[in-house]
């Protein structure tokens, strides 16, 4: 069952059922993207079985600190990705899943069951402001995230097919976000941020500290290389 809370600007939907949860160890799943992920703890493996024998729903939250093996919801963010899983390939004793997030949402309240953690949660919209700028920042990190890509940076295949078919603002923040390599804590700040055209200035920032750094090692290369063909021709 879902009750819709009428705020200024906004319609924000409760929901009271309840969703099995996974707890991330490390990184964030983001709205807008799709993962093949590996889950092998017991009750992460529970959730993710009981999601896909259900309606698929399931939420995804980090840990706050990935030395905790077996988390409880203190141990948890409350702001999280309720998400799908499309498929599922079961292992001995864990199981690879094709996994979606959907939704921005917020714990309202943590159920334990004995099998696996759940939870009922508010979901968070985006607030977008249609703008020139708006555009402008779009292109401009879609840009970016080309060339990273060209320079080396390593990217999920299906982020890539994702970015080659066009996506919306929203979309393309969480998608090149889901793809940075900065630390769970700085990814969770990116996921708490509803302000679409704030969360594309952020991730451009970190994009743009991964540039400098793939261009340092490009010129390192190039000189290392220069260097051995000049050692070569006067061998």
């Amino acid at each position: 069952m879902a009750i819709l809370i009428k705020r200024p600007g906004s319609i924000i939907v409760s929901h009271t059922k309840q969703y099995p949860v996974v707890a991330i160890r490390e990184g964030v799943i983001f709205p807008n993207t799709e993962s093949i992920l590996t889950f092998g703890r017991k009750r992460s493996v529970a959730a993710v079985n009981a999601a896909f024998k259900s309606d698929r729903k399931i939420i995804f939250v980090s840990q706050k600190s990935s030395r905790i093996n077996d988390p409880l919801g203190i141990d948890l963010y409350l702001v999280g990705t309720l998400g799908e899983v499309q498929q599922t390939l079961q292992g001995n004793e864990d199981v690879n899943a094709l996994v979606r997030g959907t939704k921005r949402v917020t714990i309202s309240k943590w159920v334990e069951t004995e099998e696996y953690l759940a939870a009922e949660i508010f979901e968070i919209p985006d607030v977008v402001e249609e703008s020139e700028e708006m555009t402008a920042l779009s292109r401009l990190l879609s840009s970016e995230f080309r060339k990273a890509v060209n320079m080396g940076k390593p990217v999920e295949y299906f982020t890539m097919l994702r970015l080659m078919a066009g996506q919306d603002p929203a979309e393309l923040s969480d998608q090149i976000a889901s793809s940075l390599d900065i630390s769970t804590k700085e990814k969770q700040v990116i996921l708490e941020m509803t302000d679409v055209k704030a969360r594309l200035i952020e991730v451009r920032k970190f994009l743009g500290h991964e540039l400098k750094i793939l261009e340092i090692e490009h010129n390192i290369t190039t000189k290392t290389r220069e260097k051995m063909d000049k050692s070569m021709r006067d061998a």
